[in-house]
Formats: C-alpha cells, structure tokens, sequence
C-alpha cells in the first residue's frame, strides 16, 4: 500500500486553536499514520472555491449543498496517487459518484455523527437520511467509535458489520493533567460548589436540565457554581442559535441567577485550567457516538456526572468510576448532592478515574485503531476476508445493548 493518505473533510485542523472533539481526533489520527510515515494531504471543502454561501440555509441543507458543490470539483484520477483515503463526516461524500467516487478497497469513512444520531434530538430531513445510507451501502470501511453506533449503522443503515470497525477515541493526559481529587470541606457561599460544564450549549448537549438542577440546589441551600464553556450564539445554526438564547434567558432568572458562569469555547489548555478548580463534571448530553469530554473529565480524575440512557457511556464508563443518573431533577439532584457530602466516594470516583483513563490514552488508543485499519486494508487488497473486530467494551456494556435491542 502506498504511504500517501488524502484525507476528505470540511475543515483543515492542523495549525488551528482546536476547541471540540473531531478536530482532535482528528489530529490524532493524522500523528498516528505520520509516525508511520505516512505523507499527509488534506482536502477541505471550505478552503475551496465556489463551496459556500448556504449560511441562510436550514442546517442540512447547507450540508448536502456544500456536498453538491464540492463533488462537482473532484476528479476520479485525484485518488490515484494515493494508498489511503478518509472521508470525515459523510457529507462530505454525499455526491461523489460513479464518476469521481474513491476506491472501495482502500477507502475508510469516519461518520462522526449520524443522522439517525442526530434525529434523536432534531428533525433531519429523508433526504439527507438516503444520502447517508447510499453511501455507507457503497462497501466502504466504516470507523466507529462505539457499539451503540455501530448498532445503528447496522440496523437503521443495513451496514454489514464486516464493514465495520470499532474503536474508541483517546484523551491526552498531557493536555487534561490528571490529578486526584479530594473532595473540599469549605463549601459555602462564598467557595461554592464548582460544577463544569465543557460541551456547547445546543439541543444535543441537554443543558435544558440544568436549570431545573439550579433551581433544586438554590431550594435546598447546596451553594454552586455550574462553569460552562461553549455557548452557540456565534454560530450561523438557527437552531442551535435559538436553543442557546433560550438557555441563556432561562438562566438568568433571578430564582437562579448568579448560579451560572458561562463562557465562549477555550482551547483545551485553558478548559484543563479550569477543570482542575472544579469539584464535579457534570454531562447531560442526550445522546453520544462517544462523549470524550466525559472521558477527559472521568480519565483526568474529577468526578463525573452522566445519564445512564446514553448507552455509549457504558462501553467505557463503570459505576466504580463515574455517577451514572436517571434522566430527571430528583435523580440529578439527588446524586449530585451525594457526590457533594460522601469524601470517601467523591476520593474513589477520582481514583478510580485516573486508572480507567490510562486505558483510553489518545497516542495508544489511535495507533491501535489504526494499526488495525490498515491491516484489514491490506488484506482486502489482497482480497482475503477478514473480521473486523476491534475493541471490547466492559461486559456490562454489552449486557445493556442486548437488554436494550
């Protein structure tokens, strides 16, 4: 196999103040292969001419019209020089056809989120749903991050699981210091209780729950601080515009006002600053491929709060080292303020944590994965069959698929 990759997204990452998890994984995965030599070409559809210009556009549609527009400027002979081609996030390939479609047996698509992922918390047009299944039908190698993708790549999609590879993402210790915490004994007024928050306020991210959390601790006199770095009034999303403005407007009443302290993304220097003052993480997403910022908040030892219906968790999340709660204020509450009251669990959390992390090291994590990649590559080049495999989740993450399947 040639040892040239062209790499297929929207956004070149290299050289960028990276501030969420596809630009980091993606800057992962491209390490991974330059340490093997690799040379590395990225194709992106936003520094080309003539992609662009859909920022009044519903969300998906921008989508598949970019998708439009750079497909239209990709020729078949473009994939010739090279070894390996990734196609990162589908859209990206939405329109690439018979005419300039790249390789079967030397392509491997990284789908990030699914639309079927996303109309767990938004309406997605059918559209945008066929575009995604024609394209995961065309006999690419698909990576995974998680089981419960996976799941639904073969279900809802009709994706062979021959053509699905499954491993985790990574976290860097050197970015998000580990550090065992002890849990504080000056909680006040003055010294709240610290609970961050890292992920961008839209639908998908649950902040909806915390104002309902505010106003239980305010009830109950717990003093806190929820810290929240990401808000989405920047972003040309009307969507994730408006659910930002709700939030922001909810959580400045005055019943509750005073508990938030909410910032713009931070590169991750500056988000690890901040979780090292922190006492809780606290992650209410609705649902995740993955959810990486509970596993550098979990990995670099700060207690963690998640719901227990995103199954994705589980495959690399245990009782003995994150909360797992229901999905209401009781619960949230309740577990929240356990956390807050009980040294020795709120010790063993963080503990347990930091041992858990070591599993899930960016730098092993991603040359496993891609190890493995290129070794089923080269075998279908070869045209020998081969079982994708990849990384075995926790037993009791596989327990709760099949309970819930």
């Amino acid at each position: 196999m040639k040892k040239a990759l062209l790499l297929i997204l929207n956004r070149d990452p290299r050289g960028q103040t990276v501030k969420d998890g596809g630009p980091v994984f993606t800057n992962g995965f491209i390490e991974a292969l330059e340490e093997r030599n690799y040379i590395v070409d990225v194709l992106s559809g936003n520094a080309m001419k003539g992609v662009g210009g859909y920022e009044t556009l519903p969300a998906f549609e921008q989508r598949m019209n970019k998708s439009r527009d750079f497909a239209r400027q990709i020729e078949k002979d473009l994939f010739e020089p090279y070894g390996l081609v990734c196609i990162i996030h589908p859209s990206t390939g939405f329109f690439l056809d018979k005419n300039n479609l790249p390789p079967v047996g030397k392509t491997i698509i990284f789908p990030t989120l699914l639309g079927k992922e996303y109309a767990y918390f938004q309406t997605v047009p059918k559209e945008y749903l066929d575009l995604e299944k024609r394209l995961f039908q065309s006999g690419y190698l698909i990576q995974s991050p998680s089981y419960a993708q996976a799941d639904i790549l073969q279900d809802f999609y009709g994706v062979s699981k021959n053509n699905i590879v499954i491993y985790p993402r990574g976290f860097s210790p050197d970015i998000f210091t580990p550090k065992e915490r002890l849990l504080r004994t000056d909680i006040s007024e003055h010294k709240p209780l610290r609970i961050f928050c890292a992920n961008a306020v839209r639908p998908q991210k649950g902040y909806e729950h915390l104002i309902g959390l505010a106003g239980k601790c305010c009830r109950n006199n717990l003093p806190t601080k929820i810290v929240i770095f990401g808000d989405s009034l920047k972003t040309t999303n009307r969507l994730y515009y408006d659910y930002a403005k709700n939030f922001l407007e909810q959580a400045s009443q005055p019943e509750i006002k005073g508990i938030f302290e909410i910032h713009d993304a931070v590169d991750q220097k500056l988000l690890n600053n901040t979780m090292l003052e922190a006492d809780i993480a606290l992650v209410p997403s609705i649902y995740e491929s993955f959810g990486k910022t509970a596993l550098e908040c979990s990995g670099s030892g700060l207690p963690t709060i998640v719901f227990n219906d995103v199954l994705a968790y589980r495959e690399f999340l245990t009782d003995s080292c994150a909360v797992f709660s229901n999905r209401d204020n009781e619960s949230l509450f309740y577990n929240l303020k356990h956390l807050a009251s009980n040294a020795e669990y709120y010790h063993s959390l963080s503990v347990e944590g930091i041992r858990n992390g070591k599993k899930y090291i960016a730098e092993k994590v991603y040359n496993a994965m891609v190890e493995k990649l290129l070794d089923i590559l080269e075998k279908r080049l070869s045209k020998n069959t081969v079982d994708p495999g990849g990384f075995e989740p926790p037993t009791s993450a596989l327990q709760m698929r099949r309970s819930t399947n």
